[in-house]
């Protein structure tokens, strides 16, 4: 005979247990019992489902400063160091985003003829790593220009970094003070890069998914940003520098002696509305957080057959997006006459594929590029291959929350998923050739960081 439990438990008890756990539970009950339970919780979850709506839609954003390590408002950029910041803390408090303000002022050795031009990284590559720590753990980790990628697909025809569609009002000055992330490159006239940049913590702003408790002890966190290594190189890594010596000799980057700041904001809220003076409630009991995942590179990427690297992390996943960095230019990532097909397959021998571009099912290439512009009204850099977006589908608005096709990997679901590439043509003489690719993932356990 089967235990009974003294007391059934509430539904907010029932909320904060795992699906296992849950399941455990309910199986240690009476039939009867089990299904008063599992109504109490869907009552349960539904009264949370709309109060946390109510206060996404009502609560207004609130920013505060990052205050870096060892004071200050600003941290001094210094290539190949790590900046850390401080999530700020306040009584009620939930992270929404982080805003990177970068205000760096360099001047382009004159050199003999020297020439110079931005890598596709660009002024994102000014950094190679952002890390996010959460309660002692690396919640997120990703490259900065993966922010780029996910800040065009936000809207169609939305573009990154504040800057305004051609055509329409952009003030002047408003523009110098916000997207002048990559000015011209002249040898011996100093440039100024300045510009900011956003990183989402939610799916979705009416969401809740991915809002960060920031509210003192045991909800602490910090940001930090790796600088770049190297600042400029003939035939450089295209994601790792910014900015390529295209000809002449003599070529060298020199940073201004004051005017090299890097700021970050932290975009809260914390249940403060225009309505009356008592503030709203949220609650994540039961609910997953994000993860942004630099997930495995596929290193050493080989040309003339395809190659294939699976997704290592099992989670659910709204956005897959891969670069193919094929190493021969520095000018772009690859090109599209080099990528001459992709996949993305159930399995690591390819044999069952989701979708597949390429000679082999009399497509091409061409194909999937017409697929993304027709979706989001622009293109993608050249080598950017974005697998799976689930906001983009069953809605009007991508920001909204309605509808999603997310890409399941957990055990029992599509765990074993391959990207494949084939490329023309690889170099290795002056970067590692490879495919790195990005992951905006749920994670179930919640705040609990898997791994």
């Amino acid at each position: 005979m089967i235990p009974q439990p003294t007391a059934l438990l509430g539904p907010d008890q029932l909320s904060r247990m795992s699906a296992t756990q849950q399941q455990a539970y309910l199986a240690s009950l009476t039939p009867d019992q089990a299904a008063q339970e599992k109504t109490a919780l869907a009552n349960y979850q539904q009264q949370i489902r709309t109060s946390n709506s109510t206060y996404l839609r009502k609560a207004y954003d609130k920013y505060a400063v990052c205050p870096p390590n060892g004071g200050g408002i600003s941290a001094t950029y210094a290539p190949g160091t790590s900046l850390v910041f401080n999530l700020p803390s306040a009584g009620g408090a939930y992270l929404r985003e982080l805003i990177f303000e970068v205000d760096i002022k360099f001047t382009p050795a004159t050199g003999t003829s020297a020439t110079y031009g931005w890598t596709p990284a660009g002024a994102m590559a000014w950094f190679s790593d952002i890390f996010v720590n959460y309660g002692g753990q690396t919640l997120h980790h990703l490259r900065p220009y993966f922010l780029k990628v996910m800040e065009t697909l936000r809207y169609k025809q939305w573009l990154a970094n504040n800057a305004v569609v051609s055509g329409l009002n952009a003030d002047a000055t408003t523009t110098a003070l916000l997207s002048q992330a990559q000015p011209a490159l002249t040898g011996g006239t100093a440039a100024i890069s300045k510009f900011r940049f956003r990183m989402p913590m939610q799916v979705r702003r009416n969401d809740p998914i991915g809002i960060l408790p920031i509210q003192g002890s045991g909800t602490t966190g910090t940001g930090s940003l790796t600088c770049a290594g190297t600042l400029g190189s003939a035939n450089p890594d295209p994601m790792l520098v910014p900015i390529n010596y295209t000809g002449g000799t003599g070529n060298a980057i020199t940073l201004d002696a004051t005017e090299k700041t890097i700021t970050v904001f932290a975009v809260y809220c914390d249940g403060a509305n225009f309505e009356n003076k008592q503030p709203l409630a949220i609650s994540l009991d039961g609910l997953p957080t994000t993860q942004y995942i630099y997930d495995q590179p596929l290193n050493n990427l080989t040309s003339g057959s395809v190659q294939r690297n699976r997704i290592t992390a099992q989670q659910v996943h709204y956005l897959v997006c891969s670069v193919v960095i094929d190493g021969v230019q520095s000018t772009t990532f690859s090109t599209e006459a080099n990528i001459q097909s992709i996949e993305l397959d159930q399995d690591a021998a390819g044999q069952n594929k989701f979708y597949y571009y390429g000679s082999g099912n009399n497509t091409d290439f061409a194909a999937y590029l017409e697929r993304i512009r027709h979706i989001y009204g622009q293109d993608l850099d050249v080598g950017v291959i974005l697998w799976n977006d689930a906001t983009q589908y069953g809605v009007v608005d991508a920001d909204n929350s309605d509808g999603s096709q997310v890409l399941d990997m957990r055990p029992g679901h599509w765990s074993a998923v391959n990207y494949g590439v084939q490329v023309g043509a690889v170099s290795s003489t002056n970067f590692t050739p490879r495919i790195e690719t990005h992951l905006f993932a749920l994670n179930d356990a919640g705040l609990v960081v898997a791994g």
